[in-house]
């Protein structure tokens, strides 16, 4: 696995999780 592959990944996952955690604090705040 080469370097740019794994940059690739990690920001791709680092950006699932800030939308998701976005996305529950969104909905957790309009309750």
């Amino acid at each position: 696995m080469n370097d740019s592959l794994k940059a690739q990944c990690g920001a791709e996952f680092l950006g699932t999780g800030l939308f998701l955690f976005f996305g529950i604090g969104c909905l957790s705040a309009l309750k």
